[in-house]
């Protein structure tokens, strides 16, 4: 619901939503839109859409559950969201899991990103920043493929001092000084 307040620039297409309450909220505010109930018989084509948006269950992520990772059956069903991501090849993919993802399940989670061929960045959020009443803080993977990464080279720091002093040298006079012995 938070892309509708982009405007027209996004249309939602389809959720895939197991929560009969939940399917009940969407239906109302999104008339008309598919809901797919179960995530592990859905199967998306090959450039369905340009973006997935992901929020598979906390119970095993969050400080205040059962915090077994991604191992928890519930949350294990990051599986099936990252199957979906490699079926249906999106230009972009947002994750959004609360703080205890860090601990239990980020590295298998961005790893298994990097394996689909996803470069990733990570945005960590208050939800008092975006103007709720509560301070739970979310982590938000921001996902894309790797061929649209930024590129750029890093450099360690000493290269980049060791052309610095080339630059200086090549622009300045030097005073050789050489042992005569």
């Amino acid at each position: 619901m938070a892309a509708r307040q982009l405007g027209n620039s996004i249309q939602t297409t389809q959720f895939v939503e197991i929560d009969p309450d939940a399917q009940t909220v969407l239906k109302h505010n999104f008339p008309g839109v598919p809901i797919h109930s179960d995530i592990r018989d859905y199967h998306p084509e090959p450039g369905e859409f340009d973006l997935l948006s992901m929020g598979f269950p906390c119970t095993g992520t969050s400080n205040a559950g059962s915090r077994t990772g991604l191992s928890h059956p519930a949350s294990s069903l990051w599986r099936e969201g990252l199957r979906c991501l490699i079926e249906a090849q999106p230009r972009f993919c947002v994750i959004e899991q609360p703080e205890g993802v860090i601990r239990r399940g980020l590295r298998a989670i961005l790893g298994g990103l990097s394996l689909a061929g996803y470069a990733w960045e990570i945005g960590y959020v208050s939800a008092a920043e975006l103007g709720a009443g509560h301070q739970r803080f979310r982590l938000f993977i921001i996902s894309y493929p790797d061929e649209q990464r930024i590129n750029y080279e890093q450099t360690c720091w000493s290269d980049q001092m060791r052309e610095m002093v080339q630059r200086q040298r090549a622009s300045s006079q030097w005073l050789t000084v050489r042992n005569t012995g």
